[in-house]
């Protein structure tokens, strides 16, 4: 009687132990299986004729990476953690604007991200959402060197 209590406990406890050990392997803490993917990027960022280095923030469930698709030559672009893309652009020699851009995708979208850098000191940026032009550069003025303009 005691062989067979013994036999019951054991079977039961391979049982509870194979059934915890199947669902532990079955939990994912992968992005990759977090719902509809989203992928959100600001669309255009700038530099100054010096260059310089931005951080932009990238928001998605799933791992993505960015890679510079035009601006090679003076562009470059990576992942500084899950959120955030780091951009650096070298000086410029010419006078006018150059643009470059960079794509970041994360298997299921794609995103591009303008950069536009000036040969001089000003740069204007359009902000879509807020509807706000920012001019920055351009004469100094005691006040600061920014204005913003809301349309």
């Amino acid at each position: 009687m005691l062989l067979d209590k013994m036999k019951h406990t054991l079977c039961l406890s391979l049982i509870l132990l194979v059934g915890v050990t199947a669902l532990y392997a079955c939990k994912s803490d992968d992005k990759e299986l977090q719902g509809e993917p989203v992928l959100q990027v600001q669309k255009s960022i700038g530099f100054k004729k010096e260059g310089g280095e931005v951080a932009v923030p990238v928001k998605s469930n799933r791992e993505w990476n960015a890679s510079v698709t035009e601006g090679k030559e003076w562009l470059t672009a990576r992942t500084a953690s899950d959120t955030e893309l780091t951009v650096s652009a070298t000086s410029s020699p010419e006078k006018g604007v150059r643009e470059g851009n960079i794509t970041i995708t994360n298997n299921a979208l794609t995103a591009k991200l303008r950069v536009v850098q000036t040969g001089g000191d000003l740069i204007i940026e359009v902000a879509e959402e807020s509807r706000v032009i920012q001019v920055a550069g351009g004469r100094k003025r005691s006040s600061g060197s920014q204005l913003a303009f809301q349309y």
